[in-house]
């Protein structure tokens, strides 16, 4: 039988054969000279082999060499014991894990380098691994003088002699000490969780069987039920309780179908005990659900302190909100800002904002521009001058404008950091605009009075001309009487007619200006035709026109309605055309027009042909302080109070009286009214 070195032999004189038959033949020899030539074969042959053996031998000197510079350079230590424990040979970094030089360690005993609570622990692995020729594993302590204790993790196999074992040793100082810190964790939470009287905590499997539970959980199930609980016990046979039991059932159903969540519970009739109890699943690696975790906390100083705090913010805002005046509290920021915490009933009901538009917004948000930039530096103010600021603003508000006097108070941390601002705003709108009202309605009183100062000056005089011409001429007449002639006495008289005109005339307009500053002038528009209405007003004013030879022309059509009163249409058209014929020369017209205008409205206008007015005197024709009087062109007398009642009644009307005039040419006077209704 073939031992592996004859297969090697032969396989290496094949190679070499191979080797010799592919160089080229470059001695020649006689045909008859072959065994010489058979034995210089050989040797050729002979020489192949030395040469493959010689490339095998420099390719398993350099895999030697590579095999010892991985060995030497081998960032894990390597060790080759002996059985008693003795170094044989070693890495590099195994001689740096020992402190010493290669040949210091050489035949060194290893256990000098342990710890002596790990010594036991080697020799048990170096006798388990030549007694069962397997691997083994092994974590010793390794003490070298002037370092720290390093943790190392040693894995032996026997070599095939048999004799000595192959060591490599594994640096876990890191691992080891963050063990023991995950240890020491473990340690203080375990003891922190059991240290809490307040907070129960417990975890149970799929059938409701304990895996653990704190002291409080189990003084707890003592104190409310008389029961011992023990780890692998059924939770829901512990707990006496029927409608506990439910309760408990239904929550840890909910965790352990996957559903997380919290629930608060009330202990107790008379002294109410309040619990918050949080539920969770527990899942392993492969997030099946395994069990599920309860905590609980007694929570009943938090809910009475909350309560309390509920029921003083309650009684605050009521105080708040029984206030007339708008409140609010406001929270400084970083920047800073400030942002709205609270504000009361009658902050909202004076700006028309709700709670949910101010309360947790910017106060940009609230207060719009341009007072916002004033507020905010009032805001600085307070804070930086530490005291009440206090100023009037005005801004628009969805209520429309608030005029308020502000206020601003900082509140101050025990940092010396103002945290909040309590603001108020008292709403003065109404005030003011009475103010206002009264102001304007003061100046428009003296206005008035002024006006009546200056009217009743002037209506003194105008009323003294008249009546000294009616004494001077009853005087005349109680003088002469027996001797005056008829034509001189009918002269007279004719004089006294017209006096007697005037002087009716003014008091009428006088009579009828009062009744409109009073209010009292009833106003009842109707539908009427136009065109006999103004025949109708204009009869009385037919004798004086055909005195002074001027021609009054209506120049509309007669089926023309209008929707007015007829006493004030009556009242315009006597004053406007009156006051044509008065200022225009004999020979004149006088042209009344209407026409239909947008809206539905009639255009009425009085067209003369007379002296005309200047622009200057046009602008002050309706002021009474401007004196505009002036008399007609046959000497007629003028208060300029007609024009007054014409513009009061075409605005009752909801028109406008309109003056167009050019001296020398003549006067227009326009105004509208509605149409038929």
């Amino acid at each position: 039988m073939k031992n592996k070195a004859d297969d090697d032999n032969a396989d290496l004189y094949r190679r070499a054969v191979a080797l010799m038959n592919k160089k080229p033949a470059y001695i020649a020899f006689p045909p008859s000279e072959s065994d010489a030539l058979s034995l210089f074969h050989e040797l050729e042959v002979h020489k192949a082999e030395l040469e493959c053996q010689n490339e095998e031998l420099v390719a398993a000197i350099e895999a030697a060499q590579d095999a010892i510079s991985l060995y030497d350079l081998s960032p894990t230590g390597f060790l080759t014991l002996s059985e008693d424990g003795l170094v044989l040979n070693l890495n590099l970094c195994g001689a740096e894990m020992l402190g010493k030089s290669r040949r210091e360690l050489i035949h060194a005993n290893f256990i000098l380098f342990l710890t002596p609570d790990t010594i036991a622990a080697f020799r048990l692995f170096m006798e388990k691994m030549f007694n069962s020729k397997s691997r083994e594993f092994c974590e010793v302590t390794l003490m070298v003088k002037g370092r720290a204790p390093v943790y190392l993790h040693l894995t032996g196999i026997i070599s095939r002699t048999g004799n000595q074992c192959l060591v490599t040793m594994a640096d876990i100082t890191g691992r080891k000490k963050a063990e023991d810190g995950l240890s020491q964790s473990q340690v203080l939470l375990k003891s922190s969780i059991e240290s809490q009287k307040d907070t129960i905590l417990l975890s149970i499997d799929n059938n409701y069987r304990y895996l653990y539970f704190n002291k409080a959980h189990a003084d707890t199930m003592k104190h409310a039920y008389g029961t011992t609980v023990a780890l692998g016990m059924d939770i829901l046979e512990c707990i006496a309780s029927g409608e506990d039991r439910l309760r408990a059932k239904e929550n840890y159903d909910r965790a352990l179908s996957g559903e997380s969540h919290t629930n608060i519970r009330i202990y107790g009739e008379v002294e109410r005990n309040y619990y918050e109890s949080f539920f969770n699943p527990i899942r392993d690696e492969n997030n099946k659900i395994v069990g599920a975790t309860a905590l609980a906390r007694d929570i009943t100083g938090r809910i009475m302190v909350e309560k309390k705090l509920w029921e003083s913010e309650q009684r605050l805002s009521s105080i708040y909100n029984s206030v007339e005046d708008a409140v609010y509290d406001m929270v400084v920021e970083p920047g800073p800002a400030y942002r709205f915490l609270y504000v009361n009933q009658s902050f909202c009901r004076v700006t028309g904002l709700t709670h949910d538009q101010v309360e947790g917004r910017l106060v940009g948000e609230v207060i719009p521009e341009p007072s916002l930039s004033m507020v905010i530096e009032k805001f600085r103010q307070a804070i930086e001058e530490r005291r009440i600021i206090r100023w009037e603003e005005v801004s628009d508000y969805p209520s429309g404008q608030l005029i308020g006097e502000a206020s601003i108070t900082p509140v101050y941390h025990d940092t010396g950091l103002c945290t909040h601002l309590v603001g108020t705003v008292h709403d003065i709108t109404e005030r003011k605009k009475s103010e206002r009202e009264i102001r304007i309605k003061n100046e428009e009183l003296e206005k008035r009075n002024a006006e009546k100062d200056k009217f009743f000056s002037i209506l003194a005089h105008d009323l003294r001309s008249p009546f000294n011409a009616f004494l001077g001429l009853t005087q005349i007449m109680a003088d002469d009487l027996p001797d005056m002639t008829p034509e001189k006495s009918l002269k007279i008289a004719l004089t006294l007619r017209k006096s007697a005109g005037n002087v009716y005339r003014l008091l009428e307009n006088l009579l009828e200006w009062s009744r409109m500053e009073r209010g009292i002038t009833p106003f009842t528009p109707v539908t009427f035709l136009l065109m006999p209405k103004v025949t109708e007003c204009i009869a009385v004013m037919q004798e004086s026109a055909q005195n002074k030879g001027i021609a009054i022309n209506i120049l509309f059509p007669e089926g023309m309605l209008v929707y007015a009163d007829e006493y004030m249409f009556c009242g315009l058209i006597r004053n406007l055309v009156g006051n044509a014929v008065k200022f225009t020369a004999k020979g004149g017209r006088v042209d009344i027009a209407a026409n239909p205008v947008d809206g539905g409205a009639v255009e009425i206008s009085v067209t003369d042909t007379g002296i005309g007015m200047s622009p200057k005197m046009v602008a002050n024709l309706f002021k009474l302080e401007a004196d505009t009087r002036r008399k007609g062109t046959d000497n007629e007398p003028s208060t300029g109070l007609g024009l007054m009642i014409c513009r009061d009644f075409i605005e009752k009307h909801g028109g406008r009286l309109r003056v167009e005039s050019e001296e020398g040419v003549g006067s227009t006077f326009r105004f509208s009214l509605p149409g038929a209704q």
